[in-house]
């Protein structure tokens, strides 16, 4: 069994011949997502105001990210800032109240697994609705929606109930592009998903 990541998934969900790195063969970079993720709870908890005054903070006091960190290294930060905006933008006018978690766990499909962090699970009227967000440059398709919400789901009806979920909302922060994924669609990709997942790790 192989266990990849749902950032890894996206990225060979868009390029098809891709395939994961030998062990060894590349080192981690350093990321701002942890602190992005942290940002958009933080929003949901507390306040926009709140939330962007400390995604600044953790920034600006950073060696790496701040100003005397290295041009990329800035430059990344002020787009996950610009993302940030878009996101409050976005969210502001969606009154539905979210719930007080986060989803954390790892999915099958076929003989792998995928692990899902959802950061923002919506309490709709219908039932729960995931909320995967993409802070990338690439542009969102359906098709790659539609793939990238079947793990989300199987991990939404596997810690609050099958019959609970209605689907995944996929917001892209640099085009402002909103997908949403009902249940039914979500899991007519998970064969889709196998083979993707099948294809990267071997």
């Amino acid at each position: 069994m192989t266990r990849i990541t749902l950032g890894e998934l996206k990225n060979a969900t868009r390029n098809r011949a891709l395939r994961r790195p030998q062990p060894g063969d590349s080192r981690p970079i350093p990321t701002p997502m942890p602190t992005a993720a942290s940002a958009v709870r933080r929003l949901h908890r507390e306040s926009a105001d709140v939330a962007a005054h400390r995604l600044n903070r953790a920034f600006e006091s950073s060696d790496y990210w701040g100003p005397n960190g290295p041009a990329p290294a800035r430059g990344w930060a002020n787009s996950i800032r610009t993302c940030f905006q878009t996101y409050i933008d976005l969210a502001s006018g969606d009154g539905r109240p979210t719930l007080n978690t986060s989803i954390n766990l790892d999915v099958f499909v076929g003989t792998d697994s995928v692990g899902v962090s959802i950061d923002v699970v919506l309490l709709d009227p219908r039932g729960y609705v995931g909320r995967h967000l993409l802070w990338d440059t690439p542009p969102l398709t359906q098709q790659d929606a539609e793939v990238l919400a079947a793990p989300v789901v199987l991990a939404l009806q596997q810690e609050l109930g099958a019959d609970r979920v209605v689907g995944v909302e996929v917001w892209h922060l640099r085009s402002g592009t909103q997908i949403f994924v009902d249940s039914q669609t979500a899991l007519g990709r998970v064969a889709e998903v196998e083979q993707i997942v099948g294809a990267y790790t071997n």
